[in-house]
Protein backbone atom coordinates (compact mmCIF):
# COMPACT_ATOMS: atom_id res chain seq x y z
CA UNK A 1 0.00 0.00 0.00
CA UNK A 2 1.69 3.38 -1.12
CA UNK A 3 1.96 5.87 2.20
CA UNK A 4 0.24 9.30 1.51
CA UNK A 5 1.23 12.37 3.03
CA UNK A 6 -1.83 14.01 5.32
CA UNK A 7 -1.57 17.38 7.22
CA UNK A 8 -4.54 17.38 9.55
CA UNK A 9 -4.01 21.02 10.63
CA UNK A 10 -3.37 24.29 8.64
CA UNK A 11 -4.09 28.03 8.19
CA UNK A 12 -5.14 30.93 6.11
CA UNK A 13 -4.74 34.20 6.35
CA UNK A 14 -8.50 33.50 7.32
CA UNK A 15 -7.00 33.20 11.04
CA UNK A 16 -3.44 33.04 11.10
CA UNK A 17 -1.94 32.35 8.47
CA UNK A 18 -0.03 34.18 6.01
CA UNK A 19 -1.24 32.48 2.87
CA UNK A 20 -4.85 32.59 0.86
CA UNK A 21 -6.70 29.17 0.68
CA UNK A 22 -5.50 28.38 -2.65
CA UNK A 23 -1.80 29.80 -2.24
CA UNK A 24 -2.10 27.21 1.04
CA UNK A 25 -3.12 24.12 -1.26
CA UNK A 26 -0.62 25.19 -4.32
CA UNK A 27 2.30 25.15 -1.59
CA UNK A 28 0.99 21.66 -0.11
CA UNK A 29 0.83 20.20 -3.46
CA UNK A 30 3.98 21.42 -4.29
CA UNK A 31 5.36 19.49 -0.87
CA UNK A 32 3.59 16.01 -1.91
CA UNK A 33 0.94 16.63 0.30
CA UNK A 34 -2.36 14.23 -0.72
CA UNK A 35 -4.50 14.89 1.81
CA UNK A 36 -5.33 18.42 3.59
CA UNK A 37 -7.15 19.94 6.41
CA UNK A 38 -8.11 23.70 6.39
CA UNK A 39 -8.55 24.59 9.92
CA UNK A 40 -8.67 27.89 10.40
CA UNK A 41 -9.13 29.55 14.14
CA UNK A 42 -12.54 30.34 14.62
CA UNK A 43 -13.91 30.60 11.10
CA UNK A 44 -15.04 28.53 7.93
CA UNK A 45 -14.15 31.75 5.36
CA UNK A 46 -12.10 30.24 3.70
CA UNK A 47 -13.64 26.51 2.93
CA UNK A 48 -15.49 27.40 -0.20
CA UNK A 49 -11.90 28.74 -1.67
CA UNK A 50 -10.18 25.79 -0.83
CA UNK A 51 -12.85 23.62 -2.22
CA UNK A 52 -12.28 25.28 -5.35
CA UNK A 53 -8.22 25.69 -5.47
CA UNK A 54 -8.39 21.93 -4.52
CA UNK A 55 -9.88 20.85 -8.27
CA UNK A 56 -7.57 19.11 -10.60
CA UNK A 57 -4.53 18.66 -7.86
CA UNK A 58 -5.19 15.32 -7.11
CA UNK A 59 -5.26 16.11 -3.47
CA UNK A 60 -8.65 15.45 -1.11
CA UNK A 61 -9.62 18.22 1.06
CA UNK A 62 -10.58 17.67 4.74
CA UNK A 63 -13.01 21.14 5.53
CA UNK A 64 -12.46 21.64 9.39
CA UNK A 65 -11.93 24.20 11.93
CA UNK A 66 -9.81 25.44 15.07
CA UNK A 67 -12.26 26.20 17.98
CA UNK A 68 -10.96 28.10 20.71
CA UNK A 69 -12.87 26.54 24.12
CA UNK A 70 -11.75 26.71 27.80
CA UNK A 71 -11.26 24.06 30.19
CA UNK A 72 -13.26 24.87 33.59
CA UNK A 73 -11.07 22.43 36.48
CA UNK A 74 -13.90 21.88 39.14
CA UNK A 75 -11.18 22.67 41.89
CA UNK A 76 -11.33 25.45 43.77
CA UNK A 77 -9.37 28.63 42.58
CA UNK A 78 -8.65 26.54 39.69
CA UNK A 79 -7.82 28.94 36.66
CA UNK A 80 -9.58 28.14 33.52
CA UNK A 81 -7.32 26.72 30.61
CA UNK A 82 -7.66 27.67 27.07
CA UNK A 83 -7.44 24.97 24.56
CA UNK A 84 -7.97 24.43 20.73
CA UNK A 85 -10.05 21.69 19.64
CA UNK A 86 -10.47 20.66 15.52
CA UNK A 87 -13.03 19.78 14.32
CA UNK A 88 -12.56 17.68 10.91
CA UNK A 89 -15.65 16.93 8.36
CA UNK A 90 -17.79 20.38 8.93
CA UNK A 91 -19.79 21.57 7.28
CA UNK A 92 -18.63 25.04 6.10
CA UNK A 93 -22.72 25.92 5.04
CA UNK A 94 -24.16 24.94 8.72
CA UNK A 95 -26.28 28.45 9.63
CA UNK A 96 -26.04 27.55 13.55
CA UNK A 97 -21.97 26.88 13.45
CA UNK A 98 -21.48 30.03 11.07
CA UNK A 99 -23.40 32.31 13.49
CA UNK A 100 -21.59 31.17 16.49
CA UNK A 101 -18.32 31.70 14.95
CA UNK A 102 -19.30 35.98 13.38
CA UNK A 103 -20.51 36.25 17.65
CA UNK A 104 -17.21 34.78 18.62
CA UNK A 105 -15.07 36.94 16.04
CA UNK A 106 -17.80 39.70 17.52
CA UNK A 107 -16.76 39.34 21.22
CA UNK A 108 -12.83 38.87 20.10
CA UNK A 109 -13.20 42.56 18.11
CA UNK A 110 -14.57 44.24 21.21
CA UNK A 111 -11.98 43.17 23.42
CA UNK A 112 -9.08 43.98 21.26
CA UNK A 113 -10.66 47.39 21.19
CA UNK A 114 -10.83 47.93 25.12
CA UNK A 115 -7.60 46.81 25.22
CA UNK A 116 -6.54 49.61 22.98
CA UNK A 117 -7.97 52.04 24.78
CA UNK A 118 -6.76 51.07 27.49
CA UNK A 119 -2.98 50.88 26.46
CA UNK A 120 -3.79 54.62 24.76
CA UNK A 121 -4.15 55.74 28.05
CA UNK A 122 -0.27 55.72 28.40
CA UNK A 123 0.71 55.04 24.77
CA UNK A 124 0.38 56.57 21.65
CA UNK A 125 -1.81 54.50 19.99
CA UNK A 126 -5.42 54.39 18.60
CA UNK A 127 -8.12 51.99 17.23
CA UNK A 128 -7.62 53.15 14.00
CA UNK A 129 -4.21 52.24 13.65
CA UNK A 130 -4.63 48.78 15.38
CA UNK A 131 -7.40 46.98 13.06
Amino acid sequence: MPSRRIDLHSHSRYSDGSDSPAELIAEASAAGVDVLALTDHDTLAGIDEATVAIRGTGMTLVPGIELSAQVIDPLPGAVPRSVHVLGLLVDGHDAELVAEMARIRDHRADRLRLMVEKLAVDFDISWDEVR
